[in-house]
């Protein structure tokens, strides 16, 4: 199934194809692999969300994963948008509606309260993954090797890959948390809504290192709405500490495979964030994460 070319052509192609109890109201996003649309069932609104590629896998690996975590997630405060009904013959799945507030707003004008909210945040993390996380040893250069290079100018691109291949070194063969993780826990990945925190984009289990999640949420906060203050290799230190009250990283990987992970998004996620205050911060990170190594 290939994706339609414009948003508009999507809402026409899978409106004519639903049945009379599910409506669309708007395509929210549309590319090549996926389309998200809000849409209403039985008078309540819901999500719809598309496959173009692999659809059958994909449905089933996302409704298998968000009917356990929902059951791990039951009696907490946190939540995620549960399947509500699959669709395979057009590769859609329906979603829960988790709300209009995206947990990036709700850090945006949290004020005194953003440490705590932070803190859910890691929170809802720890109670994503669960028991389901093990030790490893680590093998830096998989995680370099295909970064994308942004314009680091020549002094400091030499001086971010010298302390990648520093970093590298010292870390081959080092003890790491692998775990079942979201895979893209990002601020505008989550909802926010009466006091909970709703994790949403879902797609199937993702087993990868915890410190490489941990680092991606920090990271995207830190380029798009950074704390004042001290910094611990790159990113703000208040935002670190915030999240580290909820039990996720052992001391030794705060210490050693976070920082690695730290400079692996900052490259990562200064590709995906193209507005130029996101790109100067990331530059001004990388200059310190260098000195750090």
């Amino acid at each position: 199934m290939a994706a339609p070319p414009t948003k508009a052509a999507a809402l026409a192609e899978l409106g004519d194809a639903l049945g009379a109890d599910l409506a669309l109201i708007r395509c929210l996003s549309l590319k090549p692999e996926s389309a998200v649309f809000l849409g209403q069932m039985a008078g309540q609104p819901v999500i719809l969300k598309q496959f173009f590629q692999d659809a059958e896998a994909t449905l089933a690996r996302m409704q298998d994963e968000l009917e356990l975590v929902s059951t791990q997630m039951q009696g907490t405060r946190h939540a995620i948008n549960r399947v509500l009904r699959v669709l395979p013959d057009l590769g859609v799945a329906v979603l829960e509606h988790a709300g209009d507030m995206r947990l990036s707003a709700a850090l945006a004008e949290a004020g005194a309260q953003r440490p705590a909210l932070i803190a859910q945040a890691g929170e809802w993390l720890a109670s994503y993954i669960g028991p389901r996380h093990r030790i490893e040893k680590f093998r830096p250069r998989r995680w370099i090797a295909d970064l994308p290079q942004p314009s680091l100018g020549g002094a400091l691109g030499h001086r971010v890959a010298m302390a990648f291949s520093h970093r590298a070194r010292a870390l081959q063969g080092a003890s790491f948390t692998r775990a079942a993780t979201h895979g893209d826990f990002v601020p505008v990945n989550a909802m926010w809504r009466d006091g909970q925190i709703i994790g949403i984009d879902v797609q199937g289990q993702a087993w990868l290192p915890l410190a490489r999640d941990l680092a991606r949420f920090l990271v995207w906060l830190h380029l798009t709405s950074p704390t004042p203050g001290p910094l611990y290799h790159g990113i703000a230190k208040a935002d670190l500490t915030a999240m580290l009250t909820a039990p996720l990283l052992p001391q030794d990987e705060v210490q050693t495979i976070l920082p690695f992970f730290i400079g692996q998004q900052l490259l990562a996620l200064a590709e995906k964030l193209t507005d130029p205050q996101p790109q100067a911060r990331a530059m001004r990170a990388l200059e310190h994460w260098a000195r750090e190594a």
